[in-house]
């Protein structure tokens, strides 16, 4: 993504093809040119139903930011949650920022989701030097 990344005038954002269904936890971009390598992003939404999400591409959480979006996050208000979003940022910035979506590939876990985080915890504790042999064991050991 940082290869990518070539221009402190615009932004980019990591995102995974999803499927429509599960558009109600990510936020979901919209583009006019799906098929290269750096997508424009035209609008972004948050957590849409999937009868409205404007494709199947899900923003998973890895951004390239112009400093220019930190304006952009002050003047955003309350939304989703009650919490400042920082899709609505994003979207608001779209005028201003050529903003693009870069498709992540690898293993990637959703933290915000109770598996995924304890799936993500396992990943990095079996990759450990200090407990990577020992819980890998173990894991063996309890599912037999």
């Amino acid at each position: 993504m940082v290869e990518q990344y070539n221009d402190e005038d615009s932004s980019l954002i990591a995102v995974q093809k999803v499927e429509k269904k599960d558009s109600i936890h990510y936020g979901m971009i919209e583009s006019d040119n799906y098929d290269e390598k750096l997508i424009n992003i035209i609008d972004i939404i948050e957590k849409p139903e999937p009868e409205t999400a404007p494709s199947e591409f899900g923003v998973v959480g890895r951004y390239i930011f112009s400093n220019k979006i930190l304006t952009y996050l002050q003047k955003t208000q309350m939304g989703t949650g009650n919490e400042i979003q920082l899709t609505d940022a994003i979207k608001d910035s779209l005028k201003e920022i050529n903003t693009f979506a870069f498709q992540f590939e690898g293993i990637r876990h959703d933290c915000g989701d109770k598996f995924g985080f304890i799936k993500a915890n396992i990943e990095y504790a079996l990759k450990s030097e200090q407990f990577g042999k020992e819980l890998e064991s173990y894991l063996k050991d309890r599912l037999g």
